[in-house]
């Protein structure tokens, strides 16, 4: 994920399923509201991070996520939503 610098109103951060890609939500974006940021999340093992290790719990899985994610709660960055499809929901 690049982190957008850009200010929105809210950013929708999407959660991939097992064995899926954060590109798979793509389709979604222009059915998002106006004034929303756009962010997906790919995890190990899938997408530029097909090289690094797999996590073996959902757990550490998040907490391999969680440093990427900061920069959202930074004070003025709006309000963010966090969307997960299966896997992604629970990683959520």
């Amino acid at each position: 994920m690049t982190l957008t610098t850009e200010r929105f109103e809210r950013v929708f951060v999407a959660f991939p399923h097992a064995g899926g890609m954060g590109a798979g939500f793509l389709k979604l974006h222009p059915y998002l509201p106006e004034g929303t940021g756009f962010e997906f999340l790919d995890y190990p093992g899938k997408g530029g991070r097909r090289d690094q290790p797999l996590p073996d719990r959902v757990q550490d899985l998040a907490s391999y996520l969680l440093p990427e994610l900061r920069p959202f709660f930074q004070k003025g960055r709006g309000r963010v939503v966090f969307f997960g499809y299966s896997l992604g929901a629970l990683v959520a």
